[in-house]
């Protein structure tokens, strides 16, 4: 009996965490920490020491001079 009472006990709280999360909704507000120079010498520095590809050091490069995200915080609606 003690076991169906713990099972029962976890499947609330299992169903009561579950729903909380499907209700928590985040919204992203962009914002920029750092200058673009600065971002585009850290950027060629980590192509330089092989740490990022071709691809995505072009890719990124195109974000950054593009204003793009760099870091982000949550939101909440």
């Amino acid at each position: 009996m003690k076991i169906f009472k713990a099972l029962i006990v976890a499947g609330v709280l299992v169903a009561g965490m579950s729903s909380c999360a499907l209700l928590n909704k985040v919204d992203f507000e962009y914002s920029r920490h750092t200058t673009i120079g600065q971002e585009l010498m850290d950027l060629k520095q980590s192509w330089d020491q092989g740490v990022i590809s071709d691809e995505e050091y072009i890719s990124t490069k195109k974000e950054i001079l593009a204003g793009g995200p760099v870091m982000h915080k949550e939101k909440k609606k």
